[in-house]
């Protein structure tokens, strides 16, 4: 996870402080407008010195992929908080939501989470319904999808499976760089997306899946490239695979609880607790 392919030099990048002499560029130590190398430096990343053969100094950050660099001439004919504005949307957070429908789900605690989704700040980039031997109509299933703003999909499952296999069906039919779980009827808070985008996109942190809130996997946010080449729920689950992982490569940040990321889930879950 720390691969040198991840490394991000910042030479060229529109964003880097620093002073040109005699055709020369040397970048300053903190040189970024967007202060992604202070961010890095207190999270501990490595940060180098380094200059090329036409005497260029810049900085490299090691093992870390910067999702602000742009070339020099990005957008040159905007000033640089405008391009700041730009850049900052451009990287906002792309996530879909699975939301899994059982046996016992109504349609009355489907559209419940569906309104929550359209309620939140930064709503999901598109919304996966699965349909695991509900006894909800595949036509009560496209109504009541068809009220709401984002881009939606039925996944019907027939087969006879437990929960994780039906997930994993259903999120290799995801495109987003990042997948939340859900329950039909769980109350997902108002800033759910927006506070994963700040933790990835303002405090730079790095997270290869959140842990969910309980059992059902309400809560549960993975990025979707890690769940494909962990296999899914396939003989253990895609949470125990992930700790196992970041254990192991030393970066146990990778994998937290959701509550840490979303403090609102805190008084939700005590709310649920006390109904």
């Amino acid at each position: 996870m720390s691969e040198r392919s991840l490394d991000t030099i910042c030479l060229g990048c529109c964003f880097a402080q620093g002073q040109y002499t005699d055709s020369m560029f040397e970048q300053t130590y903190n040189g970024c407008h967007l202060k992604v190398l202070q961010k890095m430096r207190k999270l501990g990343a490595e940060i180098g010195d380094a200059e090329d053969e036409h005497n260029n100094k810049f900085h490299i950050i090691y093992g870390r992929l910067c999702p602000f660099y742009r070339p020099q001439r990005w957008r040159a004919d905007m000033d640089m908080d405008e391009c700041t504005k730009l850049a900052r949307k451009e990287v906002a957070l792309k996530a879909d939501t699975v939301l899994y429908c059982n046996d016992q789900t109504t349609v009355v605690q489907l559209r419940h989470t569906l309104d929550c989704l359209a309620n939140n700040t930064l709503p999901p980039t598109s919304v996966y319904v699965v349909n695991h031997r509900s006894n909800i109509k595949p036509s009560e299933f496209i109504s009541t999808m068809q009220q709401y703003p984002f881009k939606w999909r039925l996944e019907s499952i027939l087969e006879d499976c437990d929960v994780g296999r039906a997930l994993d069906i259903t999120t290799k039919k995801c495109t987003g760089i990042f997948v939340a779980y859900f329950q039909a009827g769980f109350e997902v808070p108002t800033e759910f997306f927006a506070s994963i985008d700040t933790a990835l996109h303002d405090e730079l942190q790095r997270i290869i899946l959140l842990e969910p809130v309980d059992d059902q996997m309400n809560g549960l946010v993975v990025l979707r490239m890690f769940y494909g080449q962990a296999g899914g729920n396939n003989k253990r689950t895609i949470i125990d695979k992930a700790k196992n992982i970041s254990e192991d490569q030393e970066c146990q940040e990778l994998v937290r609880p959701i509550t840490e990321i979303v403090p609102q889930l805190k008084s939700t879950m005590l709310h649920l607790s006390q109904s």
